[in-house]
């Protein structure tokens, strides 16, 4: 039947005509074998016990069999008046599977609620063309139709001619104003075509860019014709422009928007744009833009800078869109035989993974250098931008659970996990291998492996010293550490000890822990000295930390939430959610060589939005530094609302040292155990902190909102830690973010390449933000 199978499909491909008759012969023929078969059995084992009934039985079969094989034998000619000439059938083949790790058999996942706005231009009005911008557009039109049954009219076009500047921006306005799409539907928006860059204009003071420029997507208009009489050219569409559109799709629809940009950035002196038939997608003489460009769009986006893609495409993205960008700020876009290096790999990878499964990190972890092959001496790396890039392709949901999954591969022979010393990590630990990071999917553990080297940012993973497990991982694997370290158990004192032992038991099992210390959980008698305190009380379950170490003599928050005692489950996952808070918000760097406040300082200041006298808007700091030894006291006013507040605030980072550094700013909020991302480093290649120099965050081009202070009434204190972790190289962070476990959310040898030109250092600087009640405003007045 697997043979049949093949030459169904091989009809199919070669002409739909092909498929009916196909169909009838394949039928035909699998009658005539099946007849065959019982005509077999029976001349086998009934003819020996030949009767009346049994002769009248084998003839009936017989005659069945005759009827079919005349009948398949007709079917030739019937396929052939339907198509007068076949090529020779090829040989059916069973193909062994090369390894464990090959990608399984993926059902076809379906978004009929997705939108997307496809753009490709080769045919440009003023300036060089490109070959393959319009062929990558219409393959990845035909994926969303084909694999992921976009319907056709949620999908639109805009290509050669058809991609004015206006017609762009319109096309992604609409996308807010769209009254077809639903809170959170998956926006895709993709772009092929020229790229450029720009000096920034001045009076762009509050869209601080990394190198002074600004990039822009080229539309078919850009320019001017070269025999114009008066010279007014179209211009770029800048990142500062892109930024406040997606603010206002994200405002109005969600922010379940991936947008894909196949083009160049920027280009290094001397760089060749033509070489071995592959040319670049850059444009080097895009028009200048004044700062008056575009300010109808962005001065619209009133809450500071864009949540999504925001100043220099592939600069720093800190919102929650997701951006796929075909290479590095020093790199550049490349295609060859009328296809986008970048495009064609993606729309390789998205056939090889299950989309329902795959994570937007996972999905580009997977693109080696583009460029490698196709355009000797260059290199071209895709990158994968935003705060979430561990939500599943073009949904809400996130990949993770209780279990925290770091990055890893093989480099000549070694098998590296991107994390080291900076995230907790040390010599000799076991870690889990797996071949995905999905908690949800049946993947199971491949090895368990020890760290043998280890340094900031990286680790060397091998087998245990004795072990005979074989030692083969994937090129692209999750590890996960299965056990805490001793020094990172977090004590708990409870009321009612052994009742909570007996009610939690059986959930350890669920979530695959040996033990309360496989869970980092180590109860004590005493509590005072306990690091979480939980009391049992009737049905209900209440919650204490005290972070000793940590508070510094601010004051000590309570956790407002409870639990009941009928949901073990939660229960867990608060104590679990109290291991991680305290694993990360305790990590530091013993070493001689690190980095702390006087190397990197933070300033903490409010924030206020200016206008100047062309009404175009600023956010900047205003005032001082609010922070005093680290510690920064807010005296929120009571209003006598549910809910008091306080804000703008923002972070200046400043990097007093010699090196590029990459930040990472965590909120830790004791109110709630949730730890979320405000600022993180956007990529290997680009980093945010240069150095003598500082980067905002909150404000400028940092793609960060402002952060704001929410004050429950029932509550008299509260304590924000905002911890910011910096390092030499880039790394993995995203294991540290985490839910609040009190609510339900969608998770909102040798030593090989371990050095670079660089050392490779690490450090962080954790400040804190305590919040109390001041008097009412009714009193205030009267005093």
């Amino acid at each position: 039947m697997d043979a049949l199978n093949q030459l169904t499909d091989w009809a199919k491909q070669m002409d739909p005509n092909l498929l009916l008759p196909m169909e009838i012969f394949a039928t035909v023929l699998a009658v005539g074998i099946f007849g065959a078969f019982w005509k077999g059995i029976f001349d086998k084992f009934i003819h020996k016990k030949v009767t009346p009934k049994a002769i009248a039985v084998k003839e009936k079969i017989e005659e069945k069999t005759s009827a079919v094989v005349e009948t398949s034998q007709s079917v030739p000619d019937l396929i052939s008046e339907s198509l007068p000439e076949l090529p020779e059938l090829p040989p059916l083949e069973l193909k062994p599977i090369a390894s464990k790790f090959k990608a399984k058999f993926k059902p076809r996942t379906s978004y009929p609620r997705m939108f997307a706005l496809i753009i490709g231009i080769n045919q440009y009005q003023n300036v060089k063309q490109l070959t393959g911008a319009v062929a990558d557009s219409e393959a990845v039109e035909n994926f969303l139709k084909d694999e992921l049954s976009v319907p056709a009219k949620r999908i639109v076009t805009l290509r050669d001619s058809a991609a004015t500047r206006d017609a762009i921006i319109r096309a992604i306005q609409s996308l807010a104003t769209n009254p077809d799409i639903e809170k959170n539907d998956p926006i895709v928006i993709y772009y092929a075509g020229l790229g450029a860059s720009v000096k920034k204009p001045t009076g762009w003071d509050d869209w601080i860019s990394l190198d002074n420029k600004v990039e822009l997507l080229c539309p078919y208009d850009l320019g001017a014709p070269p025999d114009a009489v008066e010279y007014d050219p179209q211009l770029g569409i800048p990142d500062r422009t892109i930024a406040a559109l997606l603010t206002k799709i994200s405002a109005e629809k969600g922010d379940n928007i991936t947008v894909v940009l196949d083009c160049c950035h920027s280009a290094r002196i001397n760089d060749k744009l033509s070489l071995d038939g592959a040319e670049a997608r850059l444009y080097e003489n895009a028009p200048p833009i004044d700062a008056d460009c575009d300010h109808n769009i962005w001065a619209k986006v009133s809450d500071g800078p864009a949540s999504g893609v925001s100043a220099s495409f592939v600069n720093q993205k800190q919102g929650s869109q997701i951006l796929l960008a075909a290479c590095h700020k020093d790199e550049l876009a490349w295609e060859k035989d009328g296809r986008g290096l970048f495009t064609k790999r993606l729309l390789r990878l998205l056939d090889e993974i299950h989309v329902g499964r795959t994570d937007y990190a996972t999905l580009m972890r997977k693109s080696a250098n583009l460029a490698k092959h196709a355009v000797p001496g260059q290199s071209q790396s895709a990158i994968c931008q935003g705060i979430r890039i561990h939500r599943k392709l073009f949904s809400q949901d996130d990949i993770f659970d209780k279990k925290s999954f770091v990055s890893g591969q093989t480099e000549d022979g070694k098998i590296v996990l991107n994390a080291g010393t900076a995230q907790g990590l040390r010599p000799s630990v076991r870690v889990d291998i797996y071949e995905d990071n999905d908690p949800s999917s049946s993947t199971e553990k491949i090895v368990t492996l020890v760290v043998s080297e280890i340094a900031a940012t990286r680790a060397l993973l091998t087998l245990p010293p004795g072990s005979t497990e074989t030692l083969a991982v994937p090129a692209h694997f999750y590890g996960r550490i299965p056990e805490r370290h001793p020094d990172d158990m977090l004590v708990v004192h409870c009321n009612k000890e052994q009742e909570l032992r007996a009610l939690l038991s059986p959930v350890l099992e669920e979530y695959h822990l040996a033990d309360f210390r496989a869970a980092g959980i180590d109860f004590t008698a005493e509590a005072d000295s306990a690091d979480f305190e939980v009391t049992m009380d009737g049905a209900e379950v209440s919650y204490d930390m005290d972070l000793k170490s940590i508070y510094d003599g601010t004051p000590k928050p309570k956790i407002l939430r409870t639990t009941q005692i009928t949901q073990p489950e939660k229960i867990l996952d608060v104590l679990l959610g109290a291991v991680h808070f305290k694993f990360f918000l305790n990590q530091k760097n013993e070493s001689d060589l690190k980095i702390d406040s006087d190397k990197v300082p933070l300033h903490f200041h409010r924030l206020l939005r200016t206008w100047n006298k062309k009404f175009q808007s600023e956010i900047k700091p205003n005032g001082p530094n609010l922070l005093r030894d680290n510690v920064v006291k807010l005296k929120i006013p009571d209003t006598g609302k549910e809910f008091s507040t306080d804000g703008p605030f923002g972070f200046t980072i400043r990097n007093n040292t010699d090196l590029p550094l990459h930040p990472y700013l965590f909120a830790f909020d004791l109110s709630d155990l949730s730890i979320k991302p405000w600022n993180l480093s956007a990529s290997e290649h680009d980093a945010l902190l240069l150095p003598k120099a500082k980067f905002p965050v909150g404000y400028g081009d940092s793609g960060s909102q402002p952060w704001g202070f929410t004050l429950d009434k029932a509550v008299k204190s509260d304590v924000t830690f905002f911890k910011l972790f910096v390092t030499s190289r880039h790394t993995d962070f995203s294991a540290a973010r985490q839910e609040s476990p009190f609510v339900s959310s969608k998770r909102d040898g040798q030593v090989a390449n371990m050095h670079n030109t660089l050392p490779d250092v690490w450090g962080t600087v954790i400040v804190t933000a305590a919040q109390e009640h001041s008097l009412p405003i009714q009193e205030q007045i009267r005093r």
